[in-house]
């Protein structure tokens, strides 16, 4: 109920986003109450992050434990920008066009744009996008070009990822970011390993991974940013270019690496401090060492947790324990 009346309160792009992330919906109430018990630094801030939107323009907040560090400065204001988007929004347009004329029925191309087009409906259905409108139907407001990269999965499974170009819209040239975020790595993950090993030296070890599943789309965007988040998507069989507004963090926004890592850092803190379990985490990707004897339960009880609070780790992307798995390229 608590997190039903905190929703209620939050802009309707943001309730959309929320709601969609998993089929609970994010549970706000609930993780605003773990990040606070497990002291959680500036946990005020993600959740108002999630109840009115991260930012994509302008200067980004960073988790406070990350180091100092200028890693990008504002080269051109969000006013200069907004005065711009009618001429970049119709260079942009014109591109997509000529994008659209160069895919042949039946080639690469043509079938990477209808993917995309499926994707961007999927998630209007969603409410991670707005409605589809023709894209010279807003011609003062900034667009930004979508287009696809085919990528083969670790399993071999040929899929077309969504990128939206936000550095050629020059989004992503108004934020600044003044600390550095560092990922764990598979060395962490050796010296978790060691440190079990000691405790308990004559139990065996098992690896676990998961990966949170659609994790910057479950980030709503703040409200004022929205001027900036029209994305052009191409309709292969009208041949037509349309135009949707982002509700949740694109890939390929700087906004959204950052916004997904407040998130996500508060949520393995808790899973850490709450639930135990030695949980190590690159962007979307969790992984660990267990004993053999606990992996079995860690794994269940590391899906069932991060449901409660509303988010997904993908079935196929968390394997059940073994002796050995792949982790961010490396075989472990």
């Amino acid at each position: 109920p608590d997190t039903e009346l905190l929703l209620q309160a939050a802009p309707p792009h943001v309730q959309s986003v929320l709601r969609s992330a998993s089929p609970s919906g994010v549970h706000v109430a609930l993780l605003a109450e773990y990040l606070k018990a497990v002291n959680f630094p500036r946990a005020e801030y993600v959740i108002s992050g999630l109840l009115s939107g991260f930012p994509v323009l302008g200067d980004i907040p960073v988790v406070p434990q990350a180091p100092p560090c200028s890693v990008r400065s504002q080269s051109i204001s969000c006013e200069e920008l907004l005065h711009r988007a009618p001429s970049l929004r119709s260079a942009l347009i014109s591109k997509q066009l000529t994008m659209l004329s160069r895919a042949q029925e039946g080639s690469e191309e043509s079938r990477i744009l209808r993917e995309l087009f499926q994707q961007a409906l999927e998630d209007i259905r969603l409410g991670r996008m707005s409605p589809l409108v023709p894209a010279t139907a807003r011609p003062d407001v900034l667009g930004t070009r979508r287009f696809g990269v085919s990528q083969r999965s670790a399993k071999g499974i040929l899929k077309v990822r969504s990128i939206d170009d936000f550095a050629e819209s020059l989004v992503n040239f108004t934020t600044s970011v003044r600390r550095r975020i560092s990922m764990a790595r598979v060395s962490q993950l050796v010296s978790s390993a060691i440190a079990l090993r000691s405790q308990r030296p004559d139990d065996c070890l098992h690896v676990l991974k998961s990966d949170f599943r659609a994790a910057y789309r479950s980030v709503p965007i703040r409200s004022e940013d929205l001027q900036a988040t029209d994305v052009l998507v191409v309709d292969p069989d009208s041949r037509q270019v349309f135009a949707t507004t982002q509700y949740a963090m694109p890939f390929g926004a700087v906004g959204a690496v950052y916004s997904w890592d407040w998130v996500s850092e508060g949520l393995v803190a808790i899973i850490r401090a709450s639930f135990l379990i030695p949980a190590l985490r690159y962007v979307d990707d969790l992984f660990f060492a267990e004993l053999s004897c606990l992996a079995e339960q860690s794994r269940d009880l590391l899906v069932e947790v991060v449901s409660l609070f509303g988010f997904v780790l993908a079935p196929d992307k968390t394997p059940r324990p073994s002796r050995a798995q792949d982790v961010l390229g490396v075989r472990v």
